[in-house]
């Protein structure tokens, strides 16, 4: 089962906000495509990002 089978079914059809950038647009065609074909096609920067006093653990030994 795929993540998206699994979200629809444990919460329903996947809303809107799925389908929006960190500025609050949607993308019309992304979210089109899934209501047509149930299909999500995702892409997104998956980079670190310093500041806010966010650290990295230490390893444990």
């Amino acid at each position: 089962m795929t993540w998206v089978a699994a979200c629809e079914e444990a919460y329903g059809r996947l809303p809107e906000v799925w389908f929006t950038d960190e500025n609050g647009t949607i993308d019309s065609a992304a979210h089109n495509r899934y209501q047509e074909t149930g299909q999500v096609w995702a892409s997104w920067k998956c980079s670190p990002a310093g500041g806010g006093g966010d650290t990295c653990p230490e390893p444990a030994e």
